[in-house]
């Protein structure tokens, strides 16, 4: 994934106001991770994104720490906060 294409969906999820899912190699691990970035906090993490990352969204700090995809997801949509229950229709 180029950085490009990482804040040009940053850039879908805010104008959306959906959160991200960024996935990341992390080294010792056998498969990659999932972040999740809640909607409200996605231009103070766009920020570090782009100063944490290079142009190919290789960590600047650790070479092994790599995003390879991001979308936009609706993660939130039935959490209930005050319950901290999921809800499905």
């Amino acid at each position: 994934m180029k950085k490009e294409n990482l804040i040009s969906i940053f850039d879908t999820a805010i104008l959306m106001k959906n959160d991200i899912a960024v996935e990341i190699t992390i080294p010792g691990q056998q498969t990659t991770e999932v972040i999740i970035n809640r909607a409200e906090n996605l231009n103070n993490k766009l920020e570090f994104y782009k100063k944490a990352y290079d142009e190919n969204c290789i960590h600047c700090m650790n070479k092994e720490v790599k995003i390879v995809d991001a979308w936009c997801i609706n993660f939130f949509k039935y959490y209930d906060k005050k319950s901290g229950q999921l809800f499905e229709n």
